[in-house]
């Protein structure tokens, strides 16, 4: 199988790099694109996306469809001593423009559940994690894990409402208001 790199290429700076790529029909290669992580636990990730750089969307009218829900998974972590990689089910997508305000770009937010073939490759995403350290909260909807700084979860799709970002958001409002009065 041939594999055709796509154009844009990101600029390394974060500790975990995602690839991803669609098995590609009969006669068209295969075209592997990058995505960036929003958050990873050990039964799936959440990344986010650009639809032009990948074979997983097509977009008529306006709306967006999935072209398929299995991807393949390359996980590249530098303190890790090898690449993991892993098959995936892609169980919900967004536009960012849809759960972000004020965003522009037609990037789109994709939850994908791990589908591991062995106990090896369960582990091997365990100890990625272990590097990450991230604080843990639970969804409100599905009740799975998910980092507490993204709040956005990988089974579900939903943006919880974080209470410090909340009350932030309204004493700056609450603030600006005050400043116009006067």
């Amino acid at each position: 199988m041939s594999l055709q790199v796509s154009a844009e290429r990101p600029v390394l700076g974060d500790e975990i790099h995602l690839t991803f790529f669609v098995r590609a029909k009969k006669g068209k290669p295969t075209r592997v694109a990058f995505a960036k992580l929003l958050d990873m636990s050990v039964g799936g990730l959440c990344m986010e996306i650009c639809p032009m750089d990948s074979d997983l969307f097509m977009e008529s009218h306006g709306k967006l469809f999935i072209l398929n829900r299995d991807i393949e998974i390359q996980i590249f972590c530098r303190s890790h001593p090898s690449n993991v990689f892993v098959a995936g089910h892609v169980k919900w997508f967004k536009r960012k423009r849809e759960l972000e305000e004020l965003v522009r770009d037609d990037n789109i937010y994709v939850g994908a559940m791990f589908s591991f073939e062995n106990s090896l490759q369960r582990e091997e995403i365990a100890g990625l994690l272990g590097h990450m350290g991230n604080e843990t909260i639970r969804c409100q909807n599905c009740e799975a894990r998910i980092s507490a700084e993204t709040a956005l979860c990988y089974n579900c799709g939903a943006k919880l409402v974080r209470k410090r970002t909340l009350l932030r958001r309204m004493i700056f409002g609450l603030l600006a208001g005050g400043e116009e009065r006067e």
